[in-house]
Formats: C-alpha cells, sequence, structure tokens
C-alpha cells in the first residue's frame, strides 16, 4: 500500500520494548493476536489466562482479583450441557469436574498475580462498554454462556465508571510493580448485535476512558491506535474476514507491523525479522523428503536455529 492512496495514522514512537522483556496480555481478540505475534519471535508471554474478555470492568475484576490473590470457589460455577463454565471467565475454559475447574481456574490466578509482579508490559484490549449483570447477585459476568437473557441485566458502562475502576487497579499495580509499564488499545471488531449505533456510542466511551487514563498516568499508560487504523487507514473490507467483521491475517499483520514499529527501535526490529526468518524456515513446505536439496535445507534450517538460540539466549524460538 502506497502511503498518499490511504489516510496514515501519525503514531508518536515510543520505541521502549526490549525481546528480553516480560508480556502480560489481556482482554480481547487483539490482545491475543499481538500475543501470539511477540510468542512466535520467543519472547516471554503471558497470555489471556482468563480466555478472551470483552468489556473492561470484567478485564479490571480478572486483574484485581489476580493482585489481591483471590481464591475462587463454587459461586462462579454454572453447569452446562453436562460442562462445568465460570462466570469470570471465557468459555474456553470449562471442565467436566467441577472441583477440578476450580483448581485450574486458581493455579492460573496464581500464575497471573506473580506474572503481573514482574512483568515489564501489560498489554490491555478492551472490545465493549457493554455487560451483564446476574439478576440474582448483582454481580458483573464476563460471559453469559448461552444462559437465557432474563438472567442478566445488560447495561452500558459509562467513562466515569470505567476511569474510577482503573485509577484503582493502576495504583495497586504499580505498588506492586513499579517499574510496569501499561498499553491500551480497543478493539477494531463491530459488536453489531447491539446494534451499529450502539456500538459506535461503546467504542466512543472506551477511548474516552483511555484518554482520561493515559493524562492521569502520563508516560506509564499508553493508547495504541488499533481500531483508528483500521476504521481509518484499513477502510477496505479485503483486510476483514468473512464475517466482514474480524480482521483478517493481512488486517493482523498490517497492525503488527505499525506496533513494532511503535514500541520497539531498529535493533529490536532486527531481532524480530530474524526470528520471523527462522519461522518462515521452520514453517516451509517440504513437498520431497527425499530430495538431496531437502537434506541440504534442513541442516541449513539447523544451523541458523541454532546460531540464533545462541546469539538470543533469552528467547525461546
Amino acid at each position: 500500500m502506497e502511503e498518499n492512496h490511504y489516510t496514515v495514522i501519525n503514531i508518536p514512537p515510543v520505541r521502549s520494548m526490549l525481546c528480553s522483556d516480560k508480556f502480560v496480555l489481556t482482554g480481547s481478540c487483539f490482545s491475543q493476536h499481538i500475543g501470539k505475534k511477540l510468542a512466535s519471535c520467543g519472547m516471554k508471554i503471558l497470555e489471556n489466562p482468563h480466555g478472551i474478555l470483552f468489556n473492561p470492568l470484567s478485564i479490571a475484576l480478572s486483574l484485581g482479583n489476580a493482585l489481591s490473590g483471590r481464591r475462587y470457589g463454587e459461586e462462579i460455577c454454572l453447569r452446562r450441557d453436562g460442562l462445568f463454565f465460570s462466570y469470570m471467565h471465557h468459555t474456553s475454559i470449562y471442565n467436566v469436574d467441577k472441583e477440578k475447574l476450580i483448581v485450574r481456574i486458581n493455579e492460573d490466578n496464581m500464575h497471573l498475580q506473580e506474572d503481573l509482579t514482574v512483568a515489564d508490559y501489560l498489554i490491555i484490549t478492551w472490545g465493549s462498554a457493554h455487560y451483564y449483570r446476574l439478576n440474582t447477585s448483582g454481580n458483573i459476568v464476563a460471559n453469559c454462556h448461552k444462559q437465557p437473557s432474563e438472567t442478566f441485566e445488560k447495561k452500558m458502562a459509562t467513562v466515569a465508571e470505567i476511569v474510577e475502576m482503573y485509577e484503582q487497579l493502576f495504583v495497586s499495580l504499580f505498588d506492586k510493580n513499579p517499574s510496569i509499564k501499561i498499553v491500551m488499545t480497543v478493539s477494531p471488531v463491530r459488536y453489531l448485535k447491539d446494534g451499529f449505533i450502539e456500538n459506535q456510542i461503546s467504542k466512543a466511551n472506551l477511548i474516552l476512558a483511555v484518554h482520561h487514563l493515559c493524562q492521569k498516568f502520563t508516560n506509564r499508560v499508553m493508547y495504541f491506535p488499533s481500531y483508528e487504523i483500521f476504521m481509518d487507514e484499513l477502510r477496505d473490507y479485503r483486510f476483514y474476514d468473512r464475517d466482514m467483521v474480524h480482521p483478517n491475517e493481512l488486517g493482523i499483520d498490517y497492525v503488527w507491523e505499525r506496533f513494532r514499529r511503535t514500541y520497539f527501535d531498529k535493533e529490536q526490529q532486527g531481532i524480530i525479522e530474524e526470528a520471523e526468518n527462522i519461522n518462515r524456515m521452520k514453517n516451509h513446505r517440504i513437498l520431497f523428503p527425499e530430495a538431496e536439496s531437502t537434506g541440504k535445507f534442513m541442516e541449513s534450517r539447523e544451523a541458523a536455529i541454532g546460531r540464533f538460540c545462541e546469539k538470543y539466549p533469552y528467547l525461546n524460538i
């Protein structure tokens, strides 16, 4: 794409990230995509330990409960189709045995607590300001798990609610990890089941809340405009999946390129490019295993991996 043919979002370079840094990523799908990119380069990450979470209040509760060392019990569990799920977690986290689910959740929570205290960066992606409360308890749920709609009250988080919750969370986090920095993003995925106008209001609340937090915690909390990149730079459905809502691989690769050029300097980008070259060699499809050229390629690949690991022992390629 040539820059004079499309709108370019100006992102002031920060370039403070190192490939040796430790990352915790949580929230909506964008965190998952960036996490996979970082992990594929061998970097140390913990990505969505509670599964994909969409609304900012559930994400804050997830992080806050980890920081406080909360022990979850059966009060968060529900049973559906012979399986047990948690109202605080994504549907990917389940078990046929309720006690085993609780054990897993508490182990994951402990690992998240440990990682938050030593991480260099926390990357948070908010998806939607819409959230649900259980009618019986008033508790915020991260996922409705296909329960009847009358089980919940649907609400939209206000800017003030989000900011208040995250100010408390960040103060607690900075107390336990004074050196951690936070990158906030808003998912470009449109939640059209909420309505086109409602989706825009939701995104506006999220962006305004981020703006307040960046002003409150200057140089500690940063905003990466993934939402704006998709809405303005990539205003073309060829960057979306078949559902015309989620980004496709081309769109994800483009945003990853903008992300790494924003936060990694040229030296660190060079390391990332070396790691990506190694991955291309590892993923190279071998058509004729018996061919002499295949043997030479595999020797060359193993030698390249060996050199990379020796040069960057802190990366797990």
